[in-house]
């Protein structure tokens, strides 16, 4: 018995030294990533000195100050076990704003609040990627499979929350329509684009499958497109086959 539990204290140990050094080794790649950055952010600020009047001391005093903020987000990290990544975003985005960041320095900014899964994403990109915050934004949204068809299924099936006002869920269900309509490169200003949007999904619904494949595989903008594309399909390979006979609600085809 005393045997058994001594392997057993042994192998717990063992497991806190293993997590302890991967906890290390995420904040080492962070700290390399973040230095390297910040370098390359540097570089592409450095002018001749010529090239701008020289500040006052008190603008120099404002912006180190603004600087000094920047460095500093006042958020928590990213958890994803708790915090849905859409949301978190969001509020990066406004607290950024309000701070009067430069969205140049967003992606650095957001780098310091990931952790787990949303790091090993952040890590993974290129430079130029990295610096870049709305192609962050899009590789986490990924990750997190927040795409236009995972927004489309919360646009569909979004209920009010335990405690959630009537206001907040509004908000909450416009912000994953603006979401669909910004990932499927539509306008939401303009009703065309809306209406389009919304014809596709039942064209889409009425493919074969090898249809569905040939139309995926050319990337269709609008529903114009999926007619004509859909047309020269069935000149050339004839219509059978070329219809769902079922309907596909089980599993909505997005292009």
């Amino acid at each position: 018995m005393q045997w058994a539990e001594r392997e057993k204290k042994r192998k717990e140990e063992i497991d806190m030294l293993k997590m302890e050094k991967e906890k290390n080794w995420e904040k080492q790649q962070l700290v390399e990533k973040e230095l390297e950055l910040e370098r390359l952010r540097m570089e592409r600020q450095v002018t001749p000195p010529s090239a701008s009047p020289a500040s006052s001391p008190r603008e120099h005093e404002d912006h180190s100050s603004r600087r000094s903020l920047a460095r500093s987000p006042k958020l928590p990290c990213f958890d994803d076990k708790q915090d849905q990544i859409d949301s978190y975003l969001l509020r990066f985005e406004r607290y950024a704003a309000v701070c009067g960041w430069d969205k140049s320095d967003w992606a650095i900014h957001l780098s310091a609040l990931l952790k787990g899964k949303a790091l090993e994403v952040y890590t993974r990109l290129q430079e130029d990627e990295a610096l870049d915050y709305d192609k962050c934004r899009d590789a986490l949204l990924r990750r997190y499979n927040l795409t236009q068809d995972g927004f489309l299924e919360k646009f569909r099936n979004s209920r009010p929350e335990a405690g959630e006002r009537m206001s907040q869920f509004r908000t909450r269900f416009q912000t994953y329509l603006d979401k669909w309509l910004h990932l499927a490169g539509k306008d939401k200003t303009r009703p065309e684009d809306i209406m389009d949007l919304f014809v596709v999904e039942p064209l889409i619904n009425g493919c074969g499958n090898n249809l569905v494949v040939f139309l995926k595989e050319r990337k269709p903008k609008t529903s114009d497109d999926i007619v004509e594309l859909a047309e020269k399909y069935i000149d050339a390979h004839g219509q059978s086959g070329a219809y769902s006979k079922e309907s596909r609600d089980t599993k909505i085809v997005h292009l």
